[in-house]
């Protein structure tokens, strides 16, 4: 399934997690009423409901390792892009006054993108690096920037490396989000079909809420301080053995 398909995460999936092993015990303890009771109701499929409800949990964590990983390139291109900047600007004011070469000073300009950006940054800080003894005295450039671009290029692009192949800790970049979407659904669905079932079996006693709450009974108010928890569930329709489950 695409993930087009999916609905969006509206809720904390290791809430949602902590709430499906919560109410696991309880449906365990049902399971041959379900199936007697309701013979559509797929035992073997919900009986992986912990395994499912795990690898929720895992596919969450490793989404955010990868989002740590994003976040570490933002973190490094906030001081990388400047300083890029105010090097260049200085080394095409060097280059007017035949300080520098204007070749190799436009081909740094002409650079684009996060890959781009460290690799100006290692050119630019060879070149002031090379140039050094023509421009003492006559360049705003410090020997601290010089080093520290060249510290920056190869941190950026350590970093544009390890998030693109995943060894920052995260699993394949182009599936991790995906990879989290389909399991939480995945785990979702296999709980509401026991959520269901104990609906249709307990609706005289009324307590199937209590028995497996809805995975979306933790989330929080919108807007309140207090984050007091939702009301809860809208009361369900009479079930049906068939569509029920």
């Amino acid at each position: 399934m695409s993930m087009a398909g999916l609905g969006r995460i509206v809720v904390s999936i290791p809430v949602a997690v902590k709430i499906g092993l919560g109410a696991l015990p309880n449906i365990e303890a049902r399971r041959d009423e379900f199936r007697r009771r309701l013979p559509e109701y797929d035992v073997e499929r919900a009986g992986r409901l912990r395994d499912y409800a795990r690898a929720a949990h895992y596919a969450h964590i490793v989404a955010i390792r990868h989002a740590d990983g994003e976040g570490r390139v933002r973190a490094i291109l906030d001081e990388a892009s400047p300083l890029r900047e105010r090097m260049l600007s200085a080394a095409e004011l060097h280059a007017l006054y035949g300080l520098l070469d204007g070749g190799r000073v436009s081909a740094i300009r002409r650079g684009t993108g996060h890959i781009d950006t460290a690799n100006d940054l290692v050119e630019l800080s060879v070149l002031f690096g090379e140039s050094g003894d023509k421009l003492a005295g006559q360049t705003p450039v410090t020997e601290a920037d010089v080093g520290r671009a060249a510290e920056l290029g190869f941190q950026l692009l350590d970093a544009l490396g390890q998030r693109d192949l995943g060894t920052d800790g995260s699993s394949t970049p182009a599936r991790q989000e995906e990879d989290r979407v389909k399991a939480f659904w995945l785990f979702h669905d296999v709980y509401e079909e026991s959520r269901r079932a104990m609906t249709y079996v307990r609706w005289r006693e009324g307590d199937a809420d209590l028995l497996v709450p809805s995975l979306f009974s933790g989330r929080r108010r919108r807007g309140s301080p207090s984050g007091e928890p939702d009301e809860g569930p809208e009361p369900a329709e009479p079930p049906s053995p068939v569509e029920g489950v």
